[in-house]
This record gives structure tokens, C-alpha cells and sequence, in this order.
């Protein structure tokens, strides 16, 4: 069984980087939780989607002073889906206060020696489960760890001080994915793919022949068509695969035709 521990009694002897720190003591409600079992979250969860409410440090939607993450998630809670993966305590507390759903926690931060930076020690695992997060999310890629060990040590590490706890495993590439269900994570997400060296994404551009029907200028059509496949290399680059509306030939075509106008627009107004 899992439990919502309280965030005031698992944290008020010990400091965290995390900003959010100063809201905790009026959070303890997150305590006064039923108890639910891993197999009712993951039951939850199964086959559905689950939407990412993130904003960290220099971006847009990141305001320093409190969390605005909590209406994201209102509005994805609306939309339908069964849980909510957010990074940083203070989201963790607000969108669970908000929501009442399952969520996927994880801190985002960036050791010396640490290749990963998705809650990459147990601080922020302590951090996650004291906070009431219902599944940790951490990586699991098989590059250096800064503290020595191997991901397996750790996630070994992980369940012995947690062993009802429930993990996501973000990996890059199949093999990390294998290795870590063998591990005994519950989830596995190709959250790293393409943000590690050995899985960047390459767009390879073949020679353009050209096709028997006449073509007036060729190197114009050349480059209409690669703009295009460029465009759809992109799109899947950004998890929007073929099956996404997005794909439509008609929109990646206007897209390609848009793209020299865009360029120039950008570097008239110095924001290329």
C-alpha cells in the first residue's frame, strides 16, 4: 500500500534546493489522503494518456514567485486524462492539491559528474515521496552517474528504502528500456530519446534525382521537397508521429512554402 506521507513531518528537518520549500507547511493536507495501491494507479493509467504540466527556470510559463502548473493541469484533468507528470515539488504539492489525480513526479537538476539531471539521487527521491508524488519518475539511461554507481545500484537502492514505491523509468533507447523493466521499474518512457549522444536524431537528406515527369526548374523543386520531408522529420523528432493531423501532406506543404518567408521575417526582425 501506498501512503501520502505528510510533507510538514518528512520535511521540516531537513532543507531542499527546490524553491518551493516555504509553501510545504501549508500543504500537510496531502496527508489527509486515502490510501491507494500501486495496482489501482497503474490500473488507472493503463492504455490512456497522461500529460506532462512542466515549466521550469527561463521558461515562459515558469513564474518564480508561486506555481501556475495547477491550472494546466486543471484544464488537462478536464480534458480527460487519468494523471499528471510534473517536475519540482512545489508542482507536485499544487497539482495535487488541485487535481486529486495520480501524479508522475520528478526534480529536475544538474549535478557535477551526472550525465542525467532527472531526479538523479535519492535526495529527490526523499524529496518526491515525502511530497505525496504517486509514481517517481527518474532516468535511467545507462550513462555516468556522478556518485559511482550503475542506474541498476540505484534503482536497487531506491526499492529497498521504497519498496511499495512506484518508478518511471526514462530511457532513450530499447535497451535501457529492457534493463530497466529488469530492474523492477513499473513504467518505461522513451522520455530521453534523441537527448542523449548516442541517440540524437539525424535527418539524412538522400541525392534529389530528377523524376521523369519535366520539371521547369529543378533546383527550385529540390528544395520545395526537401523543406517538406525536412518538416516531417521534425514533426516525428517532436514525438508527432504519421498517424498525428499534424502529418497532413496539405499543412507540411504550406509549412515548406511558408518556411523561406518565416526565415526571412525572423532575420528582419533579429529573432533567428
Amino acid at each position: 500500500m501506498l501512503r501520502y506521507c505528510s510533507v510538514k513531518e518528512k520535511l521540516s528537518d531537513r532543507m531542499c534546493t527546490d524553491k518551493s520549500m516555504d509553501i510545504l507547511p501549508e500543504c500537510s493536507s496531502v496527508s489527509r489522503r486515502k490510501m491507494i495501491t500501486k495496482k489501482e494507479i497503474l490500473d488507472a493509467i493503463h492504455g490512456k494518456m497522461i500529460i506532462s504540466c512542466q515549466a521550469v527556470e527561463d521558461e515562459p510559463l515558469y513564474v518564480e514567485e508561486k506555481s501556475i502548473m495547477y491550472l494546466m493541469a486543471r484544464a488537462a484533468k478536464q480534458a480527460g486524462t487519468p494523471a499528471i507528470r510534473t517536475s519540482s515539488i512545489r508542482d507536485v504539492i499544487a497539482i495535487k492539491e488541485e487535481t486529486g489525480l495520480p501524479v508522475i513526479g520528478l526534480v529536475k537538476i544538474q549535478y557535477p559528474g551526472y550525465e542525467g539531471y532527472i531526479t538523479p539521487t535519492m535526495k529527490e527521491v526523499d524529496d518526491l515521496v515525502a511530497a505525496g508524488s504517486d509514481v517517481v519518475a527518474l532516468d535511467c539511461t545507462l550513462r555516468k552517474r556522478g556518485d559511482g554507481i550503475t542506474v541498476n545500484e540505484f534503482i536497487a537502492q531506491i526499492k529497498e528504502k521504497y519498496p511499495d514505491i512506484i518508478l518511471m523509468a526514462d530511457i532513450s533507447n530499447y535497451e535501457e528500456g529492457i534493463n530497466a523493466w529488469k530492474c523492477g521499474v513499473d513504467i518505461v518512457g522513451t522520455t530521453m530519446s534523441g537527448y542523449t549522444d548516442y541517440t540524437s536524431k539525424k535527418i539524412v537528406i538522400t541525392d534529389f534525382q530528377k523524376e521523369e515527369i519535366e520539371i521547369e526548374d529543378v533546383a527550385k523543386y529540390r528544395k520545395q521537397v526537401i523543406r517538406h520531408e525536412l518538416i516531417h522529420a521534425f514533426l516525428c523528432e517532436s514525438g508527432l508521429h504519421e498517424n498525428c493531423e499534424w502529418h497532413n501532406e496539405e499543412m507540411v506543404d504550406w509549412l515548406a512554402m511558408q518556411a523561406p518567408k518565416l526565415q526571412k521575417i525572423f532575420k528582419e526582425t533579429e529573432y533567428i
